[in-house]
């Protein structure tokens, strides 16, 4: 039911006042945002100087680009995608993220409410692209959303209640990197992962609980799967907000012109050592899950860490290195 769900508020207070820990941990970054699909790739929206100018000349197709406007404290990110895996990419998601209440306010004045705030934002745009994304953003049914928010909840079920919470009720997150659908529509799967686990129905083979039904209630059923869905999920969906939060469009660096000198070292030492190992060390996390790669959050928010450690053991080498040559 939604990143304000009643039905996690009032789970917690009910637990809680049982004394039983139930804690949920939220931000607020007081953002708003709003998504259009263009019909061309990002590069193409670009001014002919400004798209043939490094780097953005050497930028591949299936790069996703952002832009940042310091003074209104406002983002924008473009996702390329395609009709069809068989055909080549032909159109951009495009998603603005500002201030809360800016993108309702420019709204109320249709199409040229938008057009300063884009004009400043998306500077290296042609005038007909800024013009085309007003026009998508200023129709009636795209509604700014508010995506503010992240949610950790210490558990995603409740066996006892037989009350599992899926989506933004359990696991909120900003926009950053385009994932929050994603990780809603994953843990829909794993819900029923843990169901045909649970029951051993035909389509999982074997479930790895398998309840006999002719010797259990259907509380205990509802329990088993409620605490199998728990386990099978939360780790990942946690790990989740916890990538979001730290990226592109967060309350620390909303705005930003350019990424902490820490995040390009970071990035180009993960980038080379992918280049010398001919793929054996993975692209950095980050690239990973703007491409959309299957590993799972658990799995890059864990390289994400190997690869602070990594620079600081290439800092620390390189440093040695310098001082006995000096």
């Amino acid at each position: 039911d939604g990143v304000i769900s009643q039905t996690r508020n009032l789970l917690s207070n009910y637990l809680n006042e049982k004394g039983e820990d139930f804690s949920v941990k939220a931000t607020h970054d007081k953002m708003e945002y709003q998504v259009a699909i263009l019909p061309k790739p990002w590069k193409e929206l670009l001014s002919e100087e400004k798209a043939n100018t490094p780097p953005l000349d050497t930028c591949p197709p299936a790069s996703v680009h952002s832009w940042a406007d310091t003074e209104m404290g406002s983002t924008a990110l473009a996702f390329p995608t395609r009709d069809s895996n068989q055909t080549p990419i032909s159109k951009s998601i495009v998603c603005v993220i500002f201030p809360e209440g800016m993108l309702g306010f420019m709204k109320e004045f249709g199409h040229s409410g938008y057009t300063a705030a884009l004009s400043t934002l998306l500077a290296d745009w042609t005038v007909d692209s800024r013009l085309d994304l007003a026009r998508l953003l200023a129709e009636k049914d795209n509604i700014p959303s508010i995506g503010g928010f992240c949610v950790w909840s210490q558990s995603l079920s409740h066996p006892g209640s037989g009350v599992v919470l899926i989506g933004d009720a359990g696991h909120a997150m900003f926009p950053s990197l385009g994932q929050g659908c994603n990780a809603a529509l994953e843990s829909v799967s794993v819900f029923a992962d843990a169901v045909e686990a649970v029951t051993g129905s035909v389509s999982s083979g074997a479930g790895c609980r398998n309840i006999d039904f002719s010797t259990s209630s259907h509380e205990d059923l509802v329990e088993a799967i409620a605490l199998e869905y728990d386990g099978l999920r939360r780790d990942d969906a946690l790990a989740a907000v916890d990538l979001s939060h730290s990226g592109i469009g967060g309350t620390n660096v909303r705005g930003q012109l350019h990424s902490s000198f820490i995040f390009k070292a970071q990035f180009m030492m993960m980038m080379i050592l992918h280049k010398l190992s001919a793929g054996l060390v993975p692209k950095p996390a980050m690239l990973r899950i703007m491409k959309g790669d299957s590993a799972r959050y658990t799995t890059l928010k864990w390289q994400i860490q190997v690869e602070k450690y990594v620079l600081c053991v290439t800092v620390g080498i390189l440093g040695y290195g310098i001082s006995k040559f000096i």
